[in-house]
């Protein structure tokens, strides 16, 4: 790590680093004052606005769903082992 007091190069980088920050400080809006009335409006909009109807997907529509591909290998492996196992057993 530089020292500072040594460089000048890195001494001016750190001042007008130092200035930026500080002067973005103090930019701050003054809490006091609250945000505006279109931050209430549009915070309403969002979580009161009415909900679209859901579209119900059928059964079919939800086993051939790329997420549930997993799921159906393995019970469709369960069900062929247990096939197996019964007709082991009884043949």
């Amino acid at each position: 790590m530089h020292d500072v007091t040594a460089d000048p190069e890195m001494r001016e980088a750190f001042r007008s680093w130092n200035e930026r920050l500080a002067s973005l400080c103090m930019a701050q809006p003054d809490p006091a004052q609250g945000p505006g009335a279109h931050v209430y409006t549009n915070i309403e909009a969002e979580l009161f606005a009415p909900q679209a109807e859901a579209v119900k997907e059928s059964f079919w529509d939800m086993l051939r769903a790329p997420e549930n591909r997993g799921l159906v290998l393995m019970v469709l492996a369960a069900k062929v082992l247990l096939l197996t196992w019964v007709l082991y057993l009884f043949l």
